[in-house]
């Protein structure tokens, strides 16, 4: 890179050359940025995706089209009832998945590091999960007089466009995210409409974007795709299917 050099001249056009040099620098930071290749998924990170995407499909298949619940009974309010299945215990009880006590395989992200890693109701989680509340929701709202249960496949208008399965946790410090890192998390939350984050959530259940500050996600019809997280903060194409995404 060719520089001006600044010698004997007045202090103006020293200035003058200085900024000049300082525009040349960004100039071609700017152009290593356009011309840099974007970052690749890992295959490993890949398969793994679509491995959990398919077992989603697989049970929805078997079961009505039905996708399995988020628990197979209520939440109480303070904890979930007693007796129920999780949906990672659905999912491999039946053989549709690993089962997720194996550490170290499709449950795993590459991106997730030992210190990361949370216990949450008893399972020792590794980085991926569903949309809790509009896709994936308890199996009865409250008490056992309610049915709820998860979203069938038909009941999504766009299943091209909505979440299944991809990159969850959550943050280390939420007023530095997505900077802080991620500790995982079975599920996210859809961000809040109004202030377009997860503060209202305890914990702030969201997705992990771990990849280049990015998070990776399974869509309801089996493609991937790398998001970055303001479009998952402020729910483009209404990826957590907050909105009218469904057949009612």
């Amino acid at each position: 890179m060719d520089f001006l050099i600044v010698s004997e001249m007045s202090q103006r056009d020293k200035l003058l050359l200085q900024e000049l040099n300082v525009f040349k620098c960004l100039s071609h930071t700017k152009l290593y940025m356009a011309r840099r290749p974007v970052p690749q998924l890992a295959p490993e990170h890949v398969s793994n995706l679509r491995q959990m995407g398919l077992a989603f499909t697989m049970y929805a298949d078997d079961n009505n089209q039905r996708l399995p619940d988020l628990y197979t009974k209520w939440w109480t309010g303070n904890d979930v009832a007693p007796g129920g299945l999780w949906w990672w215990e659905t999912l491999s009880a039946s053989r549709y998945v690993v089962s997720q006590a194996i550490s170290n395989n499709v449950w795993r992200c590459p991106a997730v590091k030992e210190k990361d890693i949370s216990t949450v109701f008893g399972a020792r989680w590794e980085g991926y999960g569903p949309v809790e509340s509009t896709v994936i929701r308890y199996g009865f709202n409250m008490s056992a007089a309610l049915p709820l249960h998860s979203r069938k496949l038909q009941e999504i208008r766009r299943p091209s466009q909505i979440w299944m399965m991809g990159d969850t946790g959550v943050p280390y410090n939420p007023n530095n995210v997505p900077f802080s890192g991620y500790k995982t998390e079975i599920v996210t939350f859809p961000p809040d409409p109004t202030t377009h984050d997860w503060n209202n959530y305890t914990p702030p259940k969201q997705p992990g974007c771990r990849h280049d500050l990015r998070a990776d996600i399974v869509m309801v019809d089996g493609h991937y795709e790398s998001w970055a997280y303001r479009d998952l903060r402020l729910n483009k194409n209404d990826v957590f299917g907050y909105e009218d995404l469904f057949f009612q």
